[in-house]
């Protein structure tokens, strides 16, 4: 949005003026040139690509195929997918505590855990582990063998296994993994402002820089061709 308003109505301003003096500008300059005169040839083509490539990614997520791909890509994603991992990890292990407290069994726990899951790729993970789950393996094994969960939950589902209270235990991690993400989302929220203002301060400098340097570089050339004038006379 900077560079759609920015590039096509402020920058032509200065750029004209320097074109006008036909002298051969700095690499840089002449490169911001370029980049505003494109922006404003051509920025309708631009806002016509980038709602296309919306509506494609659009039609590509309401696809199985592609609701299962984003879903698994979006939690690898840096930051987004360590804050989503963690709420995950604090919605399975509070909800399953629940409900084996209030008598639910682990395994009808397990498919309505599943069920009210919205990630695909989460959902698909649930259900093989109900099926590892309902063959006789432990909850602890089964979710070990899925390579999903982190070592500190399966750790705490292996005591509560082995001390007859998994509710308990359960309920631990939860509390663990809810006091994580809220510090998971904190740190995330504290980032969006420094990379913004970074993002803008890079931005403005570079415009700045090359300005500076084609009106220098102009001022140079016009005082050198007023000396060789004067020393011609």
């Amino acid at each position: 949005a900077l560079m759609t308003r920015f590039m096509p109505v402020l920058l032509p301003q200065p750029t004209d003026l320097l074109k006008r003096t036909d002298k051969e500008l700095p690499l840089v300059t002449r490169m911001l040139i370029g980049t505003s005169e494109f922006f404003g040839h051509w920025w309708w083509a631009l806002l016509l690509i980038a709602a296309g490539l919306a509506a494609a990614f659009g039609a590509w997520y309401r696809t199985p195929e592609g609701r299962l791909t984003w879903d698994r890509v979006s939690l690898r994603l840096p930051l987004i997918g360590l804050v989503l991992r963690g709420r995950f990890f604090a919605e399975f292990s509070q909800t399953l505590a629940t409900l084996v407290s209030n008598g639910v069994t682990l395994l009808n726990g397990i498919t309505l855990l599943e069920r009210a899951t919205a990630n695909v790729h989460i959902r698909g993970l649930l259900v093989r582990l109900g099926g590892r789950v309902g063959e006789g393996s432990s909850l602890s094994g089964s979710m070990r063998a899925l390579g999903f969960f982190p070592a500190e939950i399966i750790d705490m589902v292996t005591v509560g296994e082995q001390t007859g209270d998994l509710a308990s235990a359960l309920e631990r991690s939860a509390k663990r993994y809810d006091r994580e993400f809220s510090n998971q989302i904190a740190k995330v929220t504290s980032l969006i402002q420094p990379i913004t203002i970074l993002c803008v301060a890079l931005f403005v400098g570079v415009i700045a820089y090359s300005m500076i340097t084609g009106i220098l570089s102009t001022v140079s050339s016009l005082r050198t061709h007023q000396e060789n004038t004067q020393m011609q006379q």
